[in-house]
């Protein structure tokens, strides 16, 4: 404890207890910080500045609140016993899905792991309609692609651009291509 300027700057002995004695000097340099920082304005009446014993009560009372709520998995709520409870229950995680900002992965990943569940339970006639709606998906997909890449490409207009060959060419001879086509006709008559 020797060459510091004051007994409260020394480092304890104990190891919780220094921890506890820098929390304190960071929280009330904090204060100080807050305190200047607002200088000027008025604090409400009721109010009462938090103390280190007040916040360790409410965390210990946060804790107890925590310990008394039992975990709860929302998985084990939902029963799977007919096709109308799968019905809601896939209507209620396609809204999910929906609303979901997870990326193509993701979701391969869900089926991937679902379907690997789902398929030994399943008929071979559904495993076969299942299939037949992803090939479905994938064409209407591969549509849906075809289509945008189609709307971006330019359209190749052939009569416009003979429009502006013709007149390039009556520009730079003038209107002489006409004649030379009135001529053509007038030799084979």
């Amino acid at each position: 404890r020797r060459g510091f300027a004051d007994d409260s700057d020394a480092p304890l002995s104990d190891p919780l207890a220094e921890k506890m004695r820098r929390q304190k000097l960071v929280e009330e340099a904090d204060k100080r910080l807050m305190d200047d920082l607002f200088s000027g304005c008025e604090r409400p009446a009721d109010y009462v500045p938090p103390t280190a014993a007040s916040a360790v009560a409410a965390a210990a009372r946060a804790k107890m609140t925590k310990a008394a709520a039992p975990v709860v998995d929302p998985v084990d709520a939902v029963a799977l016993r007919s096709y109308k409870d799968c019905e809601q229950f896939a209507t209620k995680l396609g809204k999910k899905i929906r609303e979901s900002p997870a990326k193509s992965p993701a979701w391969l990943r869900l089926l991937d792991l679902l379907i690997k569940d789902c398929s030994p339970k399943m008929d071979m006639k559904d495993l076969v309609s299942l299939q037949k709606k992803l090939q479905s998906a994938v064409a209407d997909r591969e549509k849906e692609s075809k289509q945008i890449v189609e709307k971006k490409k330019k359209p190749n207009d052939v009569g416009s651009k003979m429009k502006n060959y013709q007149d390039e060419v009556d520009m730079l001879y003038g209107d002489l291509s006409q004649d030379e086509e009135d001529d053509d006709e007038e030799a084979f008559l």
